[in-house]
């Protein structure tokens, strides 16, 4: 086991350059009292070199032998200057600041520079348009680097030597890769090389790496699978830049960073930027015989999605060579600071990127903050280059067959500049760390740790069994998780268990299991499946299942109908299915099952479930009958952008709608099958960006019974019935609908919501602090049966909150509705969302 090194601190916190023959300027800057100042700028004068402090002031730059003019500035602090001079060793300084009640030397502009300082900026603007069109297509080699560490707020923000050796959990990852553009905002990426580097800690052992999902009934559903949400999955507190979902290139009119904000944010050179941005002259220098300017920018409103800090235009062509920024806290969704510094360079004639640094922090659980890194260098830029649509259909990112296979020599070799004598033995430590963390003695001890059971783990987490030398995992349920107080029938005591085994090249087996035990009635219940994984590119699967046990009628139904007793029938049932994905976005999913229901009006109920439902809770009184079902569900998203390691693809979604369409046929009369029927619906759903306007999402459903010659209880098409209060998913259900309808005629289904994400309220004087937003939305269902039609309309207001790495979204409207059996109707509602951190969506 390795134990904590300062190590870390340098390899965490090195920024790298271009030159090969750079040496290291590291530093801090500090308050007259000696703590650290976090995000000053350090900018070398009469360059557009430059970077950030860290939240301890701590900085690394990378310059050639020299003598250097350094310039930090920090908001509250005097401004300073520091010549220092570059040899053939590591540089430290320690640079103080005083304190100041505003800025010093500031620039006082009269109307004569504010003028010159719009002409300025709409020179840019037109160089930003002359830029965008001269690119249709790039090709470019990218260097990243991603790096957090967490620790306790005094320890993280204090001025202490150890505060990293008490860091939890660091992270580090570091990929080279192969970025390919064609417009207007198509990217691919291939990834040369990629390595993640895990910091082996104390406080790393006894952590399960088995994740635990749990499917919610009602969610949506395609032949790809059901939503699901999962214990451990991605860090939201590690910000990774992806070019398919966020660009931070100024170039653009506007940007769109969904993780930082659901509303874009406008460009400080866009077409737009007038009405956001106040501008200041605030200085000039000369770089390599060119004259550059220095802007300083400031959001004219202080909730708008925007920046502040400042820009470099280059006086001769106005085009945009450096950016330093912050982003306006007040416009995060999860982070609490967030800066980044922009160098273009000049290739062919055009502006391109050359490099990307960004510095984040986050408040994180316990009291500790997460402090994050992330640089990105481009190099061997060609612009427009001959790219094939084809090619760029293939994958968005792909990792080659070697990827995650490189050793040292590659990475030495790609690396923009060599690594200090720390760093590599950081590297070769973790190299080493690799190499015995693979033995089977590392993983027998590992597991001996997981393995080990704690009451913990028998009255509230469950009890794991792992081997890793073998990829298998064996889970048992907690006593907490197999009581079940509140079942039809009254208490039943369950055994869960489940088994997982994973192969080299991502096959998986996984069976799950229950069975359990009603002490009211004396019956066995329980269920058991198995699914293997045989084509994990391919998602393709099969999978078994059969049971006897008290299913639901309607998987969707209103919170009081889910739980009464009116929705629940004793099922006995066997399975078999399969998927695949015949071509990208289209995947077809088919199911066979046997099923036999029968009513559950001659079991005893609990008297307080009686007592709890009232009408409600009368079970329904129906004939017990057989069925087999055959089900078909095709799922078709076009130009699907998707994700490919070397033995398994991500779905990453796509800018089209995406169609299912789903076929069932009840066959008779084998099996003793009671059912005759064939049923068809088409679901469409779709999300549209309105850009500053906020988002729209829109689903709808439409089918009927072909074929209804023998429909029994549970096939027929239910329509949730509405809550008395509760704002349930809006584009699933309706608000005011009353009881649960049941059809088998023809219907449709449609709903619409928009979220306007802020973009009405943030104008709005003292309302804008309270960082409410606004939503409005409307629902229609027709059916056959006597024409019935119902129609609403809702409005009202949601405000987003943290708990700690959860994002959460209350939400109240009030709701109006027409409906041609039951007349107007109105009332308030209030809901509850959740925040998907790999999605970067909210559930609705």
């Amino acid at each position: 086991m390795l134990t904590k090194s300062p190590i870390l601190l340098t390899l965490l916190l090195c920024i790298f350059s271009f030159s090969a023959n750079a040496y290291v300027l590291e530093g801090k800057i500090v308050s007259t009292s000696g703590s650290g100042i976090a995000y000053a700028t350090i900018n070398v004068q009469n360059t557009s070199l430059g970077t950030y402090s860290d939240i301890n002031g701590e900085f690394a730059l990378r310059l050639d032998a020299g003598t250097y003019e350094l310039e930090i500035r920090s908001i509250g602090y005097q401004p300073i200057k520091r010549r220092i001079t570059i040899t053939g060793n590591t540089q430290n300084y320690k640079i103080a600041m005083e304190t100041t009640a505003s800025e010093i030397g500031e620039v006082v502009i009269g109307s004569d520079k504010a003028a010159l300082t719009r002409k300025i900026m709409e020179k840019v603007k037109v160089k930003r348009q002359s830029n965008v069109d001269q690119i249709n297509s790039s090709i470019v080699q990218v260097y990243a680097k991603y790096a957090l560490i967490y620790g306790k707020e005094n320890e993280v923000l204090g001025d202490t030597s150890n505060k990293y050796q008490s860091s939890d959990q660091p992270e580090l990852i570091e990929s080279y890769s192969q970025l390919f553009y064609t417009y207007p905002n198509n990217y691919k990426e291939i990834k040369l090389g990629y390595r993640d580097y895990r910091y082996t800690s104390s406080a790393m052992q006894g952590q399960a790496s088995v994740s635990v999902s749990a499917t919610i009934p009602g969610q949506r559903e395609n032949a790809y699978g059901t939503t699901t949400y999962v214990s451990n999955g991605p860090n939201p507190f590690l910000f990774v830049l992806n070019k398919q979902t966020a660009n931070f290139d100024l170039y653009q009119n506007s940007l769109y960073l969904p993780d930082l904000s659901q509303n874009p944010y406008v460009s400080p050179i866009g077409n737009s930027n007038f009405l956001v941005y106040n501008f200041m002259l605030v200085g000039s220098y000369f770089e390599n015989d060119k004259k550059v300017l220095r802007i300083k920018v400031t959001p004219k409103n202080s909730n708008a999605n925007a920046f502040s800090g400042h820009l470099l235009i280059e006086d001769e062509s106005f085009a945009l060579i450096g950016a330093s920024l912050t982003v306006n806290p007040k416009a995060l969704l999860f982070h609490n600071k967030f800066s980044f510094i922009l160098q273009y360079q000049e290739v062919q004639g055009v502006f391109t990127l050359k490099s990307e640094e960004y510095t984040y922090h986050t408040k994180a659980e316990s009291r500790k903050i997460a402090f994050g890194t992330s640089l990105l260098l481009y190099d061997s830029i060609e612009v427009n280059p001959e790219i094939s649509p084809k090619f760029m259909r293939q994958g968005a990112i792909v990792y080659s067959d070697s990827a995650l296979k490189k050793e040292q020599d590659y990475w030495s070799s790609v690396r923009p500049s060599n690594l200090k004598t720390k760093e590599i033995a950081f590297i070769t430590q973790q190299d080493s760390a690799r190499n015995y963390e693979s033995s089977i003695e590392y993983l027998n001890q590992q597991d001996s740790i997981i393995n080990h059971i704690s009451i913990w783990d028998i009255t509230l987490n469950g009890i794991q069994h792992i081997n890793r030398p073998k990829g298998t995992s064996w889970f048992f349920g907690s006593a907490l998780q197999s009581i079940r107080p509140f079942a039809v029938g009254g208490y039943r005591q369950a055994l869960i268990t489940s088994f997982t085994k994973e192969w080299t090249k991502a096959n998986r087996l996984n069976l799950t299991g229950e069975i359990n035990y009603g002490f009211r009635n004396k019956n066995i219940k329980g269920d058991l499946a198995a699914k293997y994984t045989y084509a994990p590119k391919k998602f393709g699967s099969f999978t078994v299942r059969g049971g006897d046990d008290y299913a639901r009628l309607n998987d969707y139904e209103s919170i009081e109908g889910t739980f009464s007793r009116s929705n629940y029938l004793q099922k006995f049932f066997y399975g078999i299915g399969a998927a695949y994905e015949l071509t990208n976005g289209l995947m077809l999913k088919v199911d066979l099952d046997y099923a036999s229901f029968r009513a559950i009006n001659n079991i005893e109920l609990a008297p307080w479930s009686e007592d709890l439902f009232g009408p409600l809770n009368i079970p329904k009184n129906f004939e017990g009958y057989n069925q087999l079902v055959a089900s078909f569900l095709l799922t078709f998203v076009p130009y699907q952008k998707y994700e490919l390691t070397e033995y398994k693809k991500i779905i990453m979604g796509s800018r089209w709608p995406e169609f299912n369409l789903r076929y069932k046929k009840g066959i008779k009369p084998f099996g003793n099958s009671d059912v005759n029927y064939d049923f068809v619906q088409l679901n469409v759903r779709k999300e549209v960006s309105l850009k500053s306007l906020g988002e729209s999402k829109f689903e709808v459903f439409t089918g009927k019974f072909i074929n209804s010659r023998e429909i029994r209880l549970a096939d027929k098409k239910f329509f949730r019935g509405s809550d008395a209060y509760f704002f349930s998913d809006p584009l699933r259900s309706f608000q005011l609908l009353g009881p649960t309808l049941i059809t088998t005629n023809a219907f449709f289904q449609g709903h619409y919501l928009h979220q306007f994400n802020g973009a009405l309220l943030n104008k709005v004087p003292f309302i804008k602090r309270l960082k409410l937003q606004s939503l409005g939305g409307a629902g229609i269902l027709l059916l056959d049966d006597q024409n019935y039609r119902h129609t609403e309309l809702y409005a009202g207001l949601a405000r987003a909150f943290r708990i700690r790495s959860q994002l959460f979204k209350i939400t109240g409207v009030y709701a109006t509705s027409e409906n041609s059996v039951t007349g107007l109707n109105s009332g308030f509602k209030i809901g509850l969302d959740f925040y998907n951190t790999y999605t970067k969506k909210w559930s609705y």
